[in-house]
């Protein structure tokens, strides 16, 4: 017997936006419908869910950190695809962001 991972549901998804708003220090509803719809379908599924706490998490803790961009060294450009993620999010910058990592990943 195979069994079914548990996706959160519609309400479950609207507050994990609403927490990403949160700990991202967004205004509500600053995300446009569009941009709201491309997240809320990443959260429809696990592993997009946990891709999306993860980078929520990592943009608190290096905005956090204090460090300037010149102190970041190869960090610098996945945190800056990441912000840009957060303003626009979409396909376009969500695959921007996936490139980005798999560029840092193979100069390792």
């Amino acid at each position: 017997m195979v069994s079914s991972a548990m996706h959160p549901g519609p309400g479950t998804r609207d507050k994990l936006i609403d927490w990403l708003s949160e700990l991202l220090g967004r205004p509500g509803g600053s995300w446009s419908v569009s941009q709201r719809a491309f997240l809320d379908s990443l959260l429809e599924g696990d592993e997009g869910t946990k891709t999306l706490a993860e980078l929520a998490v990592a943009t608190a803790r290096i905005r956090a950190s204090g460090l300037q961009a010149e102190q970041m060294g190869r960090l610098r450009d996945v945190h800056e695809a990441i912000e840009e993620f957060w303003n626009n999010p979409s396909a376009e910058t969500y695959e921007e962001l996936h490139a980005t990592g798999k560029i840092l990943n193979s100069d390792s």
